[in-house]
């Protein structure tokens, strides 16, 4: 219903009263206990009345710019980014991944998508639509009677209401799982403590091997009875299969994948497996699905053994940092002089200073002394736009960043500025000979000398190492920009670090 973008009336406060009589309607409607679940229904809240494109009236209960509820048909929907954080309000419909793609057409979930156990849900009620991995897809209202759907049964299931992605909810503003959000913690310069790393077990076949189609069936072999020695519940999209596949590898390396294998394909490999009796598949929405399949119970044989062994490349971890200049102070008082926060602690800091001081307006903040400073307004200003507030306040930030190496134990240093950037140039020298520069190696923990051996390998071609304004710069004879990129996100490095 949110395809398309709705008419909204200005977002305001609501009252005391019609915040506990909503969270109490929120309560008898899902029957659940309401009483201190503040996290449904924030004290900040604000409302807006809205018509959706289809000419339906609605009215949306949001917090920090988020929308948490539709009131719609007077029943309280809960948006895709409520689901997000609590997962269990509503029964949940499972569907494959393929899914996705008709729902952020616009299209409603229909019968023969589900997948799974069906809820008891009758026609009316509020459910959400995840695929079977769990992923949330869309909310809206069951159209039939969930525990009476057969096998065969045609039409629509779900009249979706909210999707991911959709006008309402942007892919890009959904939060974390609410088990997979990290902590936020402040981090000093002096007590900065590289964050341990889980070991990784496995072997890493060195990337100057060629993998032969033998090798990667002997490998995929493996890891399907690896798979299948351990309970899993079934029906499985393949794509999730693919994963359990991937992780059961008994090595890793650059070539291993199941396009190295005789099959080529997925969808050839399980299908073999079928043959085998080994597992019963069907297909349906253009996805394979695992419908059951046997566990093993035999004894897996040795996994087999990559030929070679190399140090599996590391990754590089970057991470923005920022310290409140004397102006900004104020607003997240009482922080320390010399403490580091990370942007989303800083909005945090900001937003509950916004709540606390009765600030809210809207779509709008209304700005107080300490606030007008923080933001560096002019005298006159007394209201600002929600979204201008942390871009403003951030201006009177210094940044800092850290960069270590995720194999490197050594305490990570505080440095002053933005994320640098290693910058990559081609230059023409005397007619029509070409050199490729790299500038800003150090920077990101890589030694130039030896990083110039390596290209000289990588690029078959000769390189020099020469001091520049900035540190050592390597030069590559002829134009090796793509070759470049390319070795150096294989260290870690991404491809906005490069200039």
């Amino acid at each position: 219903m949110f395809t398309k973008k709705a008419s909204f009336k200005p977002f305001a406060a609501i009252k005391g009263s019609e915040r506990k009589k909503t969270l109490q309607g929120i309560g008898a409607q899902l029957e659940i206990s309401v009483e201190g679940r503040n996290d449904l229904l924030p004290k900040a809240v604000q409302s807006a009345k809205c018509i959706l494109h289809s000419g339906a009236k609605a009215q949306v209960f949001s917090a920090d710019s988020h929308p948490l509820w539709i009131v719609l048909r007077d029943k309280l929907v809960p948006t895709v980014y409520m689901l997000q954080i609590d997962p269990d309000l509503v029964p949940a419909v499972y569907t494959v991944p393929n899914t996705r793609q008709f729902l952020q057409n616009g299209a409603d979930f229909m019968i023969p998508g589900i997948f799974g156990t069906l809820p008891e849900a009758k026609a009316g009620s509020v459910v959400q639509v995840r695929t079977l991995e769990g992923e949330l897809l869309a909310v809206g209202f069951a159209l039939v009677d969930m525990q009476s759907v057969k096998e065969d049964d045609k039409g629509k299931a779900v009249e979706i209401v909210n999707f991911v992605g959709d006008t309402l909810v942007p892919e890009n503003e959904m939060p974390p799982r609410k088990s997979q959000e990290p902590p936020s913690v402040p981090v000093e310069p002096q007590d900065s403590q590289p964050v341990e790393e889980k070991e990784d077990d496995e072997d890493y076949l060195g990337e100057g091997e060629t993998l032969t189609s033998e090798e990667a069936d002997e490998a995929f072999d493996y890891a399907l009875r690896k798979v299948l020695s351990v309970t899993h519940s079934y029906p499985m999209a393949s794509s999730s299969f693919a994963s359990l596949l991937n992780e059961n590898l008994p090595y890793s390396h650059p070539e291993l994948s199941i396009k190295k294998t005789s099959y080529k394909k997925l969808t050839k490999f399980l299908k073999s497996a079928e043959k085998q009796g080994i597992m019963t598949l069907k297909e349906r929405q253009n996805d394979l699905i695992i419908m059951s399949a046997k566990q093993n119970e035999e004894n897996l044989p040795p996994a087999p053994k990559s030929r070679q062994r190399a140090p599996k490349p590391s990754a590089m971890e970057v991470q923005l940092y920022y310290s409140a200049r004397s102006l900004a102070r104020e607003v997240i008082a009482p922080a320390a002089i010399d403490q580091y926060y990370t942007a989303s602690d800083l909005r945090k800091m900001v937003n509950n200073y916004i709540s606390s001081n009765d600030l809210a307006a809207g779509a709008e903040v209304k700005v107080d002394d300490s606030l007008r400073k923080a933001l560096g307004l002019k005298q006159d200003v007394t209201l600002v736009k929600r979204e201008q507030v942390m871009t403003d306040f951030l201006k009177n930030c210094n940044m800092f960043h850290t960069i270590r190496n995720s194999n490197d134990d050594s305490p990570v240093k505080m440095l002053k500025g933005g994320v640098p950037h290693i910058e990559i140039k081609t230059e023409r020298r005397g007619g029509n000979k070409v050199v490729t520069k790299v500038a800003g190696l150090e920077k990101f923990l890589i030694d130039p000398k030896a990083f110039a051996e390596k290209l000289r390998v990588v690029c078959a071609g000769s390189t020099t190492v020469q001091e520049a304004r900035t540190g050592l710069e390597v030069i590559v004879q002829g134009d090796h920009t793509a070759k470049i990129s390319k070795e150096l996100e294989r260290r870690g490095i991404k491809q906005s670090w490069l200039k």
